[in-house]
């Protein structure tokens, strides 16, 4: 068996899903598998993502037309794609610049990395985290317009100190609120350090430059 076509077969219960991958998993003839129009949602997005990994053979999936949102997506082809770089799936225009992004990472390349406008939340910016982590070519990362919550500032803020030559991060129009505080310490260390879209991280880097005449902290969530 090399090729299995599902499209438009409404798959919408968990047990539906468990059972289906359940009987498929390991099938190491499969290279061929179509998921389109199913009703596939995220409630099922990481046994979804554990199936096609455990598919030594696949070469082609095409999952278009179902019901993940952009956020849920980019886990999937992430985490697919990692595990198999080979492997084509249309309909889906940020796999070209994934390949690009995976083949200047393993050859020490990168010094940009533009995710704006992904609707990545935290576990995806912890997707990328792991992949960048280290990179002494990585000056530069723009994650604005996401939807990067607190926890996805606490781990950025943990990653810029794995990356020692980075000196510049966009996080501008995401839903950061209290977030702010978990970068001061970097500010501290590496002045040179740009972090675009906190307002308490200018007024911190003012503070130490002493450029401040007034302080007013009210409505900073301290």
């Amino acid at each position: 068996l090399t090729e299995i076509d599902f499209s438009k077969t409404h798959i919408s219960f968990s047990e539906e899903i468990e059972y289906l991958t359940e009987s498929l998993k390991s099938l190491n003839s499969l290279k061929i598998l179509t998921f389109n129009g199913c009703g596939l949602s995220g409630h099922f997005i990481d046994i979804f993502a554990q199936f096609i990994k455990s598919l030594p053979s696949l070469t082609y999936l095409d999952f278009q037309n179902n019901l993940f949102t952009e956020s849920e997506i980019f886990f999937i082809l992430t985490d697919i794609f990692i595990n198999n770089p080979t492997i084509t799936i249309p309909g889906f225009a940020y796999l070209d610049e994934f390949k690009k992004f995976l083949e200047d990472r393993q050859n020490f390349k990168m010094k940009t990395l533009n995710m704006t406008k992904k609707c990545l939340e935290t576990k995806n910016i912890k997707q990328i985290g792991e992949l960048i982590k280290g990179l002494e070519s990585l000056t530069e990362i723009d994650f604005s317009d996401n939807m990067i919550a607190d926890d996805g500032a606490k781990y950025l803020s943990e990653l810029i100190m794995e990356l020692p030559n980075l000196i510049y991060l966009n996080i501008s129009e995401n839903r950061i609120v209290t977030g702010g505080h978990h970068f001061l310490e970097i500010i501290k260390k590496r002045e040179s350090m740009n972090i675009i879209g906190l307002e308490d991280i200018d007024l911190f880097k003012r503070l130490l430059k002493d450029e401040v005449k007034e302080l007013n902290l009210s409505e900073k969530w301290l």
